[in-house]
């Protein structure tokens, strides 16, 4: 009994080992040579019929059958000239595993195609381009089973995508779509990416050491461009690393979002942004204290990451004393200052050449004193309406969805706290809860 078992082991893994033994090569069937054919697919056919036109003689097509009758093993389609291949099958038991499509008189093909009894590509695809100059290009592809395995010699990369202490490091691979994005990343900043739909190339990014190489897919072939580095992102898979500093899109760091493509990047690398600007918070038993700051875009029809705030600030375990909004847009340069003392709240201009007081733009009454935290169990969270955030999918400059336009209201906050952070805070907001009377008790 025990032997009976060995022998079938033995006989499972060598029929196992049989069926998915593959191998390539050239076959040669009446003159005809089939490159890269699938070897394992051969075999003998019952006859062989041959078709002539009736009035030159001229081959026109030669055809291989079983024993009733249907394709089995190869059949060739000539050209008009009777000499020439024009396109050629292999059948195999029934299933197409082989095709090749020749240039207009010619015996090298154009096309050369793989398949498994499935009908997925398994094997080699051979796609030959001619030149204006004379000649062809070369593509060469290997698929296993339907998935592709091999370009010109080179293992394609599986879908994977590595993150080395937070930053994109190696080959990566990986889904947006339609598209499939793979290139080569060193600790955050990208060598080489690309962006295909199908297997065919739309578009790729070659980095250089001040300039970028641009290869993008056209009604023509092909165009090529280069665009100078200006912004150059480090990739990385942190939130934080990006909400540190102050621009929209993480710069200089930059997350991959779902709906990432290629272009994206021909967008922000060639644009000046402004100088990253740290975000800094400190908090004590979850209050607001010490010094702060943060950058905050402005909002207008035409979005622009020129406009912006850099905003300092000082608290005291959740009370704010001073807040400094350094205003950068294309009306220039300006800056504010509020003062929070006793019950009164001063909004002042400052001289930008001195830092001294120009003059004081409004005075109000302090209403309703709150702390601020960064706890939503006491602060609550500021209610942003609808419109504060930019949905777009197009706007690179905002992968993070940090709302640039912060107009909102408190709610769900415990009585005398209100909710703090760098990424949401707007002193309009802040002035609209303080210096309004509540209810509360």
């Amino acid at each position: 009994m025990k032997k009976l078992i060995l022998l079938y082991f033995i006989l499972t893994i060598s029929l196992s080992s049989f069926a998915q033994q593959k191998s390539y090569g050239n076959k040669t069937i009446r003159g005809w040579i089939l490159e890269k054919f699938p070897l394992h697919y051969s075999i003998t056919p019952n006859k062989a019929m041959t078709y002539r036109n009736s009035i030159n003689n001229k081959l026109e097509k030669y055809q291989e059958l079983n024993e009733i009758g249907q394709p089995n093993g190869l059949t060739v389609i000539m050209c008009n000239d009777g000499i020439n291949p024009g396109f050629a099958t292999y059948f195999y038991k029934g299933e197409s595993v082989y095709s090749a499509t020749f240039f207009p008189n010619s015996n090298i093909a154009q096309l050369i195609l793989n398949y498994n009894t499935n009908a997925d590509l398994d094997g080699y695809k051979i796609t030959r381009t001619p030149k204006e100059s004379g000649g062809y290009t070369e593509e060469i592809q290997k698929y296993n089973n339907g998935v592709l395995v091999e370009t010109n010699g080179v293992k394609t990369t599986p879908i994977s995508i590595i993150y080395k202490d937070s930053l994109l490091d190696g080959f990566f691979k990986f889904e947006s779509s339609p598209f499939v994005i793979e290139g080569i990343a060193d600790n955050g900043k990208l060598k080489k990416i690309k962006q295909s739909q199908d297997n065919i190339l739309m578009c790729e990014i070659n980095f250089l050491k001040d300039s970028i190489k641009i290869k993008e897919s056209s009604d023509y072939g092909f165009k090529l461009k280069t665009l100078p580095i200006i912004s150059n992102p480090t990739i990385t898979n942190s939130k934080s690393f990006c909400l540190k500093y102050g621009n929209f899109n993480g710069y200089p760091y930059l997350i991959f979002p779902p709906n990432f493509h290629v272009w994206d990047l021909i967008e922000i690398i060639p644009k000046h942004f402004p100088d990253t600007f740290t975000t800094k918070q400190n908090y004590i038993d979850n209050l607001l204290d010490g010094k702060f700051k943060y950058r905050q875009y402005k909002y207008s029809n035409t979005y622009s990451v020129d406009e912006y705030l850099n905003v300092y600030g000082i608290a005291d375990k959740g009370k704010l004393l001073t807040l400094l909004l350094l205003s950068s847009g294309y009306d220039g340069v300006s800056a504010t200052k509020y003062t929070f003392e006793g019950d009164l709240i001063k909004q002042i201009e400052l001289d930008l050449k001195t830092g001294e007081e120009k003059s004081i733009i409004k005075t109000m009454k302090l209403e309703y004193p709150v702390l601020l935290t960064n706890s939503t169990r006491l602060g609550g969270s500021y209610k942003l309406s609808n419109n504060s955030w930019d949905e777009s999918i197009n706007n690179p400059n905002n992968m993070l969805r940090i709302p640039f336009k912060r107009k909102g209201y408190l709610e769900e906050n415990k009585y005398g706290y209100a909710y703090f952070s760098p990424f949401t805070f707007d002193i309009d907001n802040y002035l609209d809860i303080v210096t309004t009377k509540t209810n509360k008790p």
